[in-house]
C-alpha cells in the first residue's frame, strides 16, 4: 500500500487543508488507481447517496481506514485553476477543492447535504492511502423547483385566540445552530404565492405562516443577488420562522 504522512492544518479560509507530504512524489499526470464503486465494494473510502430531491443531494462519506481521508467536492462543474489558494499536494498543476475530512482526528462517517442545479462531484486524492484514490465521481441532482414569490399579510392576533404554550424548537441553517428557540403561539404573517408581473405561479397551494421567534443571532454580512440587484446584507437577530402551510377552503 502506498502511504505518506500528513500534517493537518486549518487554512485561512476556514477549510481543512492538508499540509506538506514528507518525501513523496507522484506521476504527472496522475493515474487514479481506483473508483468510488470499487472502494465501496471493498469497504474502502467511498461516498454514497443518502437522499436527493429537487435542487439537493445528501451524501454520506465513509472511511473504514484508521487514517484520515479527505474527499474533495465541487458543485455544478466548478473548476479551480492556478494560481490556487491552496495547491494540490498530489495532483500536479491543480488546486485543492473544498472537502470533507473523514477518519483520523476528523471522526466519521459524515453526512452532508449539498444544493446544486445539476450535479455534485466528489474525488478522493488526499489522505493516508493512495491505493484508494478515485477521480471525480458524479452525483446527479434533480433540477430545483423555481422559487415562488410570496406576498405577506399581517395577521390580527386577538388574545382570545392564542393557542397557549409557546413551543421551543432547535434551528440550524447555514448561519449557525440555535437550541431552544421560543416560537410565538400564533403567526404574525401569512404569505401567499403571488403572480408578479405575469411571471406565473408554480404552486398555488403552499403558503407560509411566519411566527415571531427569540433566541437566534447571526451577526454576519451576506451578499445576495436577485432581480432588483446585488446587495450586502448585515444580519442581526432572527425574527421569524416561516412554516410551510396549507389553506383550508372556507
Amino acid at each position: 500500500m502506498r502511504k505518506f504522512s500528513l500534517v493537518v492544518a486549518t487554512s485561512a479560509i476556514g477549510l481543512l487543508a492538508l499540509g506538506s507530504v514528507a518525501g513523496a512524489s507522484f506521476p504527472c499526470p496522475y493515474v487514479f488507481p481506483s473508483t468510488n464503486d470499487l472502494n465501496k465494494a471493498n469497504d474502502h473510502g467511498y461516498v454514497e447517496v443518502v437522499a436527493s430531491g429537487p435542487g439537493y443531494v445528501t451524501l454520506r462519506f465513509v472511511n473504514a481506514y484508521v487514517g484520515l481521508q479527505y474527499f474533495e467536492y465541487r458543485i455544478d462543474g466548478q473548476v479551480l485553476t492556478p494560481p490556487c489558494q491552496i495547491n494540490h499536494l498530489v495532483l500536479c498543476n491543480e488546486c485543492e477543492y473544498p472537502g470533507v475530512c473523514v477518519g483520523g482526528g476528523c471522526g466519521g462517517p459524515r453526512t452532508m447535504t449539498f444544493t446544486a442545479n445539476q450535479k455534485v462531484e466528489v474525488r478522493l486524492a488526499l489522505g493516508g492511502e493512495r491505493d484508494w484514490d478515485f477521480d471525480w465521481t458524479t452525483f446527479d441532482v434533480e433540477p430545483p423547483v423555481p422559487p415562488e414569490h410570496f406576498q405577506c399579510y399581517e395577521v390580527d392576533k386577538p388574545k382570545s385566540e392564542r393557542l397557549g404554550a409557546k413551543p421551543k424548537v432547535d434551528l440550524e441553517d447555514q448561519f449557525g445552530l440555535a437550541k431552544g428557540v421560543t416560537v410565538e403561539d400564533r403567526p404574525d404573517f401569512l404569505c401567499a404565492p403571488v403572480d408578479k408581473n405575469g411571471e406565473g405561479v408554480v404552486n398555488r397551494l403552499d403558503y407560509l405562516a411566519c411566527y415571531k421567534i427569540k433566541g437566534v443571532n447571526a451577526n454576519q454580512a451576506v451578499p445576495i443577488k436577485n432581480q432588483f440587484g446585488e446587495q450586502i446584507l448585515k444580519l442581526k437577530d432572527g425574527k421569524l420562522l416561516c412554516v410551510p402551510s396549507t389553506k383550508s377552503e372556507p
